[in-house]
């Protein structure tokens, strides 16, 4: 293992995080370089200079953190207000305090990749790219693998280190084993605590590599970090991480992310975290850059794995980051703004009026605006309120069609978008307006002045953008439509507006992710800006 070498810290100290607990960090690198922060392992692990050495300091402003209980943080190994969420936060805390605008890089290993997705999928805004080692989803079948009991998957591979944490326990205590350990790690006698966290910690050693080197035991020579690694890792593993099993590969979470560039790098023979988590990782993110290293098990350390962890940060110290060699189709951020249009879908004031969605317009007037600022066309699509426009008979609801047509017809005030939405042709010739037959309710059915479907194929229109009301009509309608007729399709959310809050939420949560990449207007620009610098 050599990575690059770096001079002692230029920065560190403590945030306090809560009226209990400090977080401490370290900094490396260049000052003024590329900001990654480095999540360790664990959970209750701790980081250490030789962290570092996966960052060129020519390039990188690196920033090791000490999570809560472990490490240099203070209280050493306190649970109180300790889960993941908290641990979500002062990632958040130790941004703000560094004055990192946007951390360039996220670098994970095993728990540290848990906690980097969850950050990620948290905060999406504030991250540019993910490098990921050793995946741990924190699933219900991985912690399963991990017993020691018989007939589990690491205890297959490796019955002999199983047999000898079991033979510290009582056989009553077998039955609950990890509930038994955390009894002794939290008990009031030192000497217990001290014993249970060397048995536990052995059997994670022991598994750790792909080939063992005893002299690896040493480390917990040193009874504190020993503690609070066992301990606070029981804590965590005991409670599920605080997380719905599976949450992280839930399709509404991956959305969150899949435009960030990303590396996975695993060991073939990981018997900590195993391949599996990493392959359902990359087969929910296509477009992440999955490593298998063939002679490797978990450990960072190992030769081939720290490797292609340097080679992940190289790669993504440069401005076009390797993931991107190949294209993601399903990505709105593969495409070029030409290829792209803003489809602004039933915003006519009378709707606006009824739906109180003068906070949904505001948010689509700015996205309006953006989307001119980088040459995307903008198209509106409205129902057709001309004199001799009617709803047929045969349309379901052709009846509630009508009497809204007629208050359409009644003045222009009610059939035009407010001020800033409707189009200004004198100053803007990149504006359309598409008109449907009232009971119609994708915008795709479209045929005013000209068929929309067809016009889209003639503008070679890949990826839509849709903002509109309502969001259980005209957007749920048009999104299905438009990702069945092949088109890369993204909800806008708070461009967006239904009759009430929670028929929102249920569109957007469960009908609408399904088909359809959703954001808040602030996440869309974000990532269309670093899509755009790469």
């Amino acid at each position: 293992m050599v990575g690059y070498k770096h001079s002692s810290a230029y920065d560190s100290g403590h945030v306090a995080v809560s009226e209990i607990h400090s977080i401490y960090y370290e900094q490396y690198g260049k000052l003024d370089g590329k900001p990654a922060v480095f999540l360790h392992g664990g959970p209750g692990g701790a980081t250490s200079p030789s962290n570092a050495a996966f960052f060129d300091p020519s390039i990188y402003r690196v920033v090791l953190l000490d999570q809560r209980g472990a490490g240099k943080s203070t209280p050493l190994c306190e649970l109180r207000e300790n889960t993941t969420q908290y641990l979500i936060e002062d990632i958040e805390a130790l941004r703000k305090h560094l004055n990192v605008d946007k951390w360039h890089m996220v670098f994970g290993g095993s728990w540290g990749s848990t906690l980097a997705l969850l950050y990620a999928q948290a905060h999406p805004e504030r991250v540019s790219s993910l490098v990921l080692r050793g995946i741990f989803l924190v699933r219900k079948s991985e912690l399963a693998w991990g017993h020691p009991t018989r007939g589990a998957g690491a205890q297959q591979l490796f019955p002999d280190a199983a047999e000898e944490l079991l033979e510290y326990l009582t056989e009553e205590e077998q039955s609950d084993w990890e509930g038994s350990i955390y009894k002794q790690l939290i008990s009031d006698d030192r000497p217990t605590r001290v014993a249970a966290a060397r048995a536990l910690n052995t059997w994670d050693f022991k598994r750790a590599t792909l080939t063992f080197d005893p002299s690896s035991l040493e480390e917990l020579d040193d009874e504190e970090w020993s503690l609070h690694h066992a301990t606070i890792l029981t804590h965590y593993v005991l409670h599920g991480a605080w997380i719905r099993d599976g949450q992280i590969l839930e399709e509404a979470e991956m959305a969150k992310i899949r435009h960030i560039p990303c590396t996975i790098v695993q060991g073939r023979y990981d018997v900590v975290c195993p391949p599996q988590s990493a392959w359902d990782l990359h087969k929910a993110w296509p477009s992440a850059k999955l490593v298998i290293v063939p002679d490797a098990g978990h450990a960072a350390t190992e030769p081939g794995t720290f490797k292609e962890l340097v080679q992940a940060c190289d790669d993504n110290s440069t401005p076009a980051l390797a993931q991107h060699e190949s294209r993601d189709e399903s990505s709105p951020f593969s495409y070029k703004p030409a290829q792209t249009l803003l489809l602004i879908l039933d915003y006519h004031s009378l709707f606006v009026n009824h739906l109180s969605a003068e906070p949904a317009a505001e948010k689509a007037i700015a996205l309006k605006q953006w989307a001119q600022s980088q040459h995307i066309l903008v198209a509106h699509a409205l129902i057709d309120a001309s004199a001799d426009a009617a709803a047929p008979t045969w349309v379901k609801g052709s009846d509630r069609a009508g009497k809204l047509l007629t208050l359409l017809k009644a003045s222009p005030e009610n059939y035009d978008e407010p001020a800033g939405l409707k189009p200004d042709f004198f100053s803007s010739s990149s504006e359309m307006i598409f008109r449907r037959t009232p009971g119609y309710v994708s915008a795709l059915t479209s045929h005013l002045p000209v068929d929309i479907r067809h016009w889209l194929q003639e503008q070679e229109i890949k990826s839509l953008i849709l903002c509109g009301l309502s969001t259980s009509g005209c957007v749920l309608a048009t999104a299905m439509a438009a990702a069945d007729a092949g088109f890369v399709v993204s909800v806008i959310e708070d461009a967006c507006q239904a009759r009430d809050e929670k028929t929102h939420k249920i569109v957007v949560e469960e009908l609408l992710r399904s088909r359809a990449y959703i954001f808040s207007l602030r996440n869309f620009v974000e990532a269309w800006k670093e899509a755009t610098e790469l």
